[in-house]
């Protein structure tokens, strides 16, 4: 599914470079992730996505208000999180999830799914 553009949002750098790896190797077109909201709503501002995959705890902040702005814009996405148990939205729990660690052909079939 080539030309496809995936937003990868993760403040973990190894996790970050490994889901861009992955998805690129899959022949998406990938950026560098982004480590924060305000980086990751830039990049929804300046460029064009098909779909995203959002790690839920940066930090001191989650990426609930970037799925808001994806839902808004009707940008598929999924969530990644390395905790057993999730606090989300009630508008997200249907949302995909994935728990790290991330098994590479499960991140692509679910990209490919959102982007079908």
């Amino acid at each position: 599914m080539p030309d496809k553009s995936i937003l990868i949002v993760e403040d973990e750098f190894l996790v970050g470079l490994y889901i861009q790896s992955t998805l690129k190797d899959a022949g998406f077109a990938v950026t560098a992730p982004a480590v924060s909201v305000k980086e990751a709503l830039h990049h929804i501002a300046e460029e064009g996505f098909d779909a995203a995959v959002l790690d839920i705890n940066l930090g001191e902040e989650t990426s609930e208000e970037i799925a808001v702005k994806l839902s808004d814009l009707k940008i598929p996405f999924v969530f990644v999180t390395g905790y057993e148990h999730v606090n989300l939205s009630p508008q997200f729990a249907g949302s995909p999830l994935l728990e790290k660690p991330i098994e590479g052909n499960q991140l692509v079939d679910t990209i490919h799914s959102l982007c079908s």
